[in-house]
């Protein structure tokens, strides 16, 4: 319903979240990509794909074993205490 539109995209990044979590515990690297399509980009895919119109497409996901065993890609963290507050 409309109360629970953006229900997949809060249950698809808590999975998406994990599913790159097990990628890395194979020696895996990996990057999720943005799937910033309109809807008739969106259907095209889901029918080229073979994926059922009623299902929606949150990200991908690019993965792979690295090239040089001592690098990976890493972003500047924000520190923890400018984003978590204990009351």
């Amino acid at each position: 319903g409309s109360n629970e539109r953006n229900q997949p995209y809060v249950d698809g990044g808590i999975f998406l979240m994990m599913l790159l979590i097990s990628i890395d515990s194979y020696g895996l690297v990996s990057c999720p990509l943005n799937l910033a399509m309109n809807n008739k980009e969106s259907n095209l895919f889901k029918k080229v794909a073979s994926i059922p119109l009623n299902e929606t497409l949150i990200s991908g996901i690019s993965f792979g074993y690295p090239i040089e065993e001592d690098y990976v890609c890493s972003s500047r963290r924000v520190p923890i205490k400018n984003i978590l507050k204990f009351h």
